[in-house]
């Protein structure tokens, strides 16, 4: 019983810390400080690795400072905690896209319309892609 009891008690003392972590790292987003951003996103990561939002918002904080394969590791695994899919699958294929990887691109863009067909940026991204696609084989 005494074990149980001291496991809810560090429980409740890493949420906490996690929480003050997450506002800091948020405040250094907001101040588009995302290096610095992205050490609490780990540290937090380190404590709970469950928590979708922290890997989404290190992958946004990624993509920002270049780290677009980063960015994609973490937006993945936002789909693999089904963490907000439809956006983190169009960030995939947005880094895919900027890393000019056009067939993974296609593919994370046509996954986020599946997902909502009224996504008018995935619309736009597939269509634009497909257009690409057109001409180069109509050359």
């Amino acid at each position: 019983m005494f074990e149980k009891c001291q496991t809810k008690i560090e429980t409740e003392n890493i949420e906490k810390i996690i929480s003050k972590l997450l506002l800091k790292s948020d405040s250094l987003y907001q101040n588009k400080e995302y290096k610095e951003a992205i050490i609490y996103f780990d540290s937090i990561i380190t404590l709970d690795s469950t928590k979708g939002i922290v890997f989404f918002r290190r992958g946004v904080c990624y993509a920002k400072i270049y780290k677009y394969q980063k960015a994609i590791d973490d937006h993945l695994k936002c789909i693999e905690l089904n963490y907000r899919v439809e956006s983190s699958s169009f960030n995939v294929g947005l880094s895919y896209e900027i890393l000019l990887n056009y067939p993974m691109a296609l593919f994370y863009y046509k996954k986020a319309y599946g997902l909502n067909i009224n996504n008018k940026k995935a619309k736009e991204r597939i269509d634009f892609i497909e257009n690409l696609y057109n001409c180069i084989n109509n050359d």
